[in-house]
């Protein structure tokens, strides 16, 4: 096994605590992900060293049309990065907990999709922040695949719209939007009964 600083009997009171616990919840961010080959966000060779954090607030994805036309190009060559990236071995290590009854919810700050891709069930996970696999448009609130989309990138739309006319971004939560009430509530009561609570690769 790879040396962790974790002595055995801390491993071991751990594992105690979450086989003797009626309820376990997980909270999983960026740092989960990065061994499967999304980058994080502050790291160097991160999301904000390639993107312009201030490109992702809603309001000036509204108000820019050069911030939506430099994100889809940009998206070109990392979106299939996503799509064909691999669960890690965090992400395996939680699906088989939450298989074998262990895990009763999974909160994840990330948008890669990649804790179902490892087999957990989606209806046991809370995407937090949405999910980079759909789009949605800002006027209609209409949602389509992102694969379409950005299958239409490719052929040469610089800026995505929906069929109302309303431009599509990412099902992902922007600078200046609220999360969705209904994930933000089961993610609260969920964690408010845990009796073991997890956090797997995130800095809260």
């Amino acid at each position: 096994m790879p040396e962790t600083g974790i002595s055995d009997d801390l491993i071991a009171r751990a594992s105690g605590w979450i086989r003797g616990a009626e309820r376990t919840v997980c909270l999983t961010g960026a740092g989960i992900s990065t061994e499967s080959g999304i980058p994080d966000f502050r790291s160097r060779g991160g999301v904000w060293d390639r993107f312009d954090p201030r490109d992702f607030d809603i309001r000036r994805w509204r108000a820019s049309g050069e911030v939506r036309r430099r994100y889809w190009a940009a998206t070109r060559d990392t979106y299939p990065r996503v799509l064909g990236a691999e669960p890690s071995g965090g992400h395996r290590a939680l699906a088989r907990l939450a298989q074998a009854g262990i895990l009763s919810l999974l909160i994840t700050q990330n948008t890669d999709g990649l804790h179902q891709k490892a087999g957990h069930d989606a209806e046991r996970v809370v995407e937090l922040h949405g999910t980079r696999h759909f789009c949605v448009c800002v006027d209609c609130g209409e949602r389509m695949s992102r694969l379409a989309v950005h299958e239409r990138v490719l052929a040469g739309e610089e800026m995505p719209v929906c069929g109302c006319g309303g431009f599509l971004k990412p099902d992902a939560v922007f600078f200046g939007e609220s999360i969705a009430p209904d994930r933000l509530r089961r993610a609260v009561a969920s964690s408010e009964t845990a009796q073991v609570f997890l956090v797997a690769g995130s800095s809260l």
